[in-house]
C-alpha cells in the first residue's frame, strides 16, 4: 500500500472540483429562487431563458 495520503494539497484537481461545486451550488440556489418567484407570481428582473423554452401551455 502507498504511504501517501489521498489528499494532495498541491494538486490542481481539487481546486477545479471546488470551483465547479461552488458554481453548481450557486446555480441551484439562484435557479430555485427564480423558479419559486415565477411560480408564486413574484416579479424577478432576470427571467431565465430555459423556463420560457420549457414552459408549455397545456389545457
Amino acid at each position: 500500500m502507498k504511504k501517501q495520503p489521498h489528499f494532495d494539497a498541491n494538486s490542481k484537481a481539487w481546486i477545479i472540483s471546488l470551483i465547479v461545486m461552488i458554481i453548481v451550488t450557486l446555480a441551484v440556489i439562484f435557479g430555485s429562487n427564480a423558479i419559486y418567484n415565477q411560480v408564486n407570481g413574484n416579479s424577478t428582473e432576470v427571467e431565465p431563458a430555459a423556463l420560457s423554452v420549457i414552459a408549455a401551455n397545456v389545457n
